[in-house]
């Protein structure tokens, strides 16, 4: 009991002054190397010396030596302060049995194609934790990500600002998305058939620049024709599967819902780029463990996914997730 109390009357930065005294060998380095003044060092080791009842320094020139009492001390205290140290850096255990919350702003297309996967591995590794997600661009979250009412971002528009740190997960392509029994559409499709289809249109974003498929059309003097134009990815297969209008589609999305509509899945006539899914998080928050944990699930259900539609992929090449 006696060393607890000897020890609470200690102010433990007092160790910290003494390790550097005898590590420089100077009050003066001493100080500097802590970045203290000489005057403040020096009354620093007075207070150690009421502390310990006993002198730890003895000046010799402008130097000064440890007593026998000090380096005797000093392994001990250095062994000491790296452990706190130690003890301070490490960040502390993610017990996914313990109930957390997680908080997910993304595109609508995340909902439909990575949430479910994403929520039976949470349900299944943390069952008392809750998923909270919201949709939008990733531009309109910039401000609750910042402030920690979300702990991550998922968006194919990655922000650009220096204290977010944005990593690609994996790749999607555009298809051409067709109801099965269309009257015109088959497997094969030229640029002059594909441009003459009247399209369901996935509204343009203002934080992204013009589609690269209009752009490739524009070459050749040709235009889509837009005849319904929605805001949400998830209502246009269910509208092309019930209509004679196309659309382009990201290949997860649909072959997703080819599971359970009657749709067809056609290789666009042309190349156009992979686009990245980007994963976002605060550099504040990035090195937290439940924040690393949630974004290792969101990876492995990107994986699940890309496996369970493989097969469904009509021949189009598939990409791989990111490592």
């Amino acid at each position: 009991m006696c060393c607890v109390m000897n020890l609470r009357k200690l102010d433990l930065n007092l160790l910290t002054i003494f390790d550097a005294i005898i590590t420089e060998g100077s009050l003066t380095r001493a100080a500097e190397c802590i970045g203290m003044s000489q005057p403040a060092m020096s009354n620093a080791l007075g207070r150690l010396r009421a502390a310990l009842g006993e002198d730890l320094f003895v000046r010799d020139g402008r130097t000064i030596r440890p007593t026998p009492r000090a380096s005797e001390l000093a392994p001990l205290v250095r062994e000491a302060l790296a452990l706190l140290s130690d003890a301070l850096d490490r960040p502390p255990r993610f017990d996914p049995l313990k109930p957390h919350g997680f908080s997910i702003g993304c595109f609508d297309y995340f909902e439909g194609v990575v949430l479910p996967e994403l929520q039976q591995r949470v349900t299944s590794l943390s069952p008392e934790s809750q998923l909270s997600v919201r949709t939008g661009a990733a531009s309109e979250f910039l401000k609750a990500l910042r402030y920690g009412d979300l702990d991550l971002l998922i968006d194919y528009v990655p922000l650009d600002q220096p204290d977010i740190i944005v990593e690609p997960i994996y790749d999607e392509q555009l298809v051409v998305l067709a109801r099965e029994g269309h009257p015109i559409i088959n497997q094969k499709m030229n640029s002059h058939l594909f441009s003459k289809q009247r399209f369901i249109w996935r509204g343009d974003r203002p934080d992204e620049p013009i589609p690269e498929i209009d752009r490739i059309l524009a070459t050749s003097g040709l235009k889509r024709e837009i005849a319904v134009t929605v805001t949400n990815w998830l209502a246009l297969p269910l509208l092309v599967s019930q209509s004679e209008l196309i659309a382009t589609a990201p290949l997860y999305l649909a072959t997703h819902f080819a599971r359970h509509l009657p749709l067809r899945i056609i290789p666009l006539p042309f190349k156009v780029k992979p686009i990245p899914i980007y994963m976002m998080s605060h550099a504040s928050r990035n090195r937290q463990p439940e924040n690393r944990w949630l974004r290792a699930q969101i990876k492995r259900s990107c994986r699940d996914v890309i496996r369970n539609q493989r097969s469904l992929s009509a021949g189009t090449a598939v990409p791989e997730v990111a490592a």
